[in-house]
């Protein structure tokens, strides 16, 4: 027979568990390994800039939630608060799993040690990684306004991803002319599909079809990353009659596995051109007509192809451009832009224009041709001595 005692101590056990059951609606304990799921989104949400009205953690949460396929975290640092990691559930709600004090957001140690924190908490099959601040072409993004205006560099973006195993797709959702030759090709070896902006970019791109991406990996969890590259890109396309600035938008996707081809032909294209031109004049007839980004400072690396295939009598040259183009093309699945940019296709690189040049006192800004700023585009390849070609 059950005692009186042995009845008093069950209940006790029953009523303890409804408390601890209870307890984990708040904060999470930063030590639970959860089940593996098909995908976790990993969202590096940098809000740490003037002025601090910024929304971004709310708008996002109001989209994405967690589900039987999906896990959603989230760190979040803003001018005027410390840095909180959150896990987005079900509801759409944003449970605290850690306070991490005042970060450096523009540090690769913090992206770093984040990617780890969410792949070691929430494991996945696949991960979606996606960045949110200010974008500054090969010179990076993901400013921290309270350390020093500390930026993450292609270099710390590679070492993080690297180190902490990569990603299967990488967004930069906000940060502006992210989709240049020399972001991809850093980040070609650790992440499977690229998506960012050619232009300048605002978070409002994202800002209705964050459920949307966690419906299709939710519910379609086996996805190719082709069809998840050409699903986003559709989704802003078809979003954009939201906005009042319908005609500045631009968004591509890109296979990264394809990026070596492309870099691999613009290095034979500039080796032929700098063989029978000692200046290369060319440029300079074609780059008004060229699509540019950043004040002059980006053109399109296809509609530059284009122009110069028109003009250029060389068959050797312009061979070459038509083999660039072809990999421009397989390398970028999908690609939208408002009627502002007509000419874009979707994959940047760095050729300021002469005004942009002097501007510099006739160099290259020092960064991009320096080695030990560690961009491998230009490591790589003869980019940087066929632009000293074209403006000798």
């Amino acid at each position: 027979m059950v005692s009186t005692i042995d009845r008093l101590m069950c209940w006790v056990m029953m009523f303890m568990l409804v408390v601890i059951s209870g307890c984990k609606k708040g904060i999470v304990d930063n030590k639970s390994v959860y089940e593996e799921k098909a995908w976790t989104w990993i969202f590096y949400n940098d809000e740490d800039f003037q002025p601090t009205t910024s929304q971004v953690l709310g708008w996002f949460s109001n989209e994405a939630y967690s589900g039987e396929n999906l896990n959603v975290v989230v760190l979040s640092d803003k001018h005027d608060s410390p840095a909180y990691i959150y896990y987005v559930d079900e509801n759409h709600e944003t449970v605290l799993l850690e306070e991490m004090g005042e970060l450096n957001m523009g540090s690769g140690n913090t992206l770093r040690n984040f990617i780890q924190y969410a792949k070691e908490t929430y494991p996945a099959a696949r991960y979606l990684i996606s960045a949110y601040d200010h974008g500054m072409c090969w010179a990076g993004a993901c400013e921290d306004g309270t350390s020093g205006g500390d930026r993450l560099t292609l270099n710390e973006f590679q070492n993080a991803l690297s180190t902490a195993g990569g990603a299967d797709v990488f967004c930069f959702t906000g940060p502006c002319v992210m989709a240049n030759i020399e972001a991809a090709y850093e980040l070609k070896d650790d992440v499977g599909l690229y998506i960012a902006s050619e232009a300048y970019s605002l978070y409002g791109w994202w800002n209705y079809i964050i459920g949307d991406i966690c419906d299709l990996l939710n519910q379609h969890p086996d996805t190719t990353l082709t069809a998840i590259g050409n699903s986003i890109i559709d989704l802003i396309r078809e979003d954009s009659h939201r906005w009042d600035y319908q005609s500045i938008h631009t968004m591509c996707a890109i296979e990264m596995s394809r990026i070596n081809d492309v870099a691999y032909a613009l290095d034979r294209f500039c080796s032929h051109a700098m063989d029978i031109h000692t200046r290369y004049d060319t440029v300079w007839t074609i780059y008004e007509d060229v699509r540019w980004f950043m004040e002059d400072l980006q053109v399109d690396l296809y509609d530059f192809a284009e122009n110069l295939y028109a003009i250029e009598g060389d068959l050797q040259i312009r061979s070459d451009l038509e083999e660039l183009m072809k990999c421009i093309d397989d390398a970028v699945i999908a690609e939208t832009h408002g009627s502002h940019y007509e000419g874009a296709h979707g994959l940047s690189i760095y050729l300021p224009g002469k005004n942009a040049y002097a501007g510099y006192n006739y160099h290259f800004e020092p960064q991009y041709a320096d080695p030990g700023y560690g961009l491998d585009f230009v490591a790589h390849t003869s980019w940087v001595d066929f632009l000293n070609v074209c403006y000798e």
